[in-house]
């Protein structure tokens, strides 16, 4: 991984003399569950930070790379409305999305794949971090997709909106309760399920 942000690095830097690359810097939050936890919905909050790079093919059509640290994972809590259950995961990542962009007035449609690796991961319940012995660890490795879109809003400045999901499993489950094809991918296996708000500006 160190040796990719240098690459990204050096890219940035040469697309002050390059014409056919561009680089810059994104910031945004995101929004996470992990499918397969038992639990439902978009409410575990985190962020991403990077790097990027981008070629113009033609006026239509980029591509692009990026490398980013992007904190995912899931959480639920209902002790606040008089339950009894909480559970938080924290999932931190390198992150290289590819993507190729197309190109509509002021807006940019995306669609590509994300390679991921997971540098920590906690999770918690109502007594505190679990024990790393009572856990199945999660894979190191994340294979995702995503699909999104760009608005143009300055020359130099972009907003974007991004759905991604892990391709593979992101880890195996306990749950041996598989009776149909939608037990098996809810209850067997783990996969990230992410919104994300980013601004990207070029340099």
């Amino acid at each position: 991984m160190k040796k990719l942000a240098l690459i990204v690095c050096l890219l940035i830097s040469l697309s002050a003399t390059a014409q056919e690359f561009k680089g810059g810097i994104m910031a945004g939050f995101i929004t996470s569950q992990v499918d397969g936890d038992s639990w439902a919905g978009y409410n575990k909050s985190g962020f991403s930070a990077g790097f990027f790079v981008n070629r113009q093919f033609n006026t239509k059509l980029a591509g692009q790379m990026e490398l980013r640290y992007i904190r995912k994972g899931a959480i639920h809590d209902d002790t606040k409305t008089g339950g009894s259950s909480y559970y938080r995961s924290r999932l931190n990542y390198a992150e290289v999305p590819l993507m190729v962009q197309y190109f509509k007035g002021n807006f940019i449609f995306e669609g590509g794949g994300t390679f991921g690796v997971l540098i920590n991961s906690t999770e918690e319940d109502l007594y505190g971090k679990i024990s790393e012995n009572e856990l199945i660890a999660f894979n190191k490795i994340e294979i995702g997709s995503l699909i999104g879109f760009s608005y143009q809003v300055f020359e130099k400045l972009r907003i974007n909106f991004r759905f991604q999901y892990s391709i593979l499993p992101i880890r195996t489950n306990y749950s041996d309760n598989i009776s149909t094809v939608n037990d098996y991918y809810n209850q067997k296996y783990s996969f990230n399920n992410v919104l994300g708000f980013s601004v990207y500006y070029f340099l």
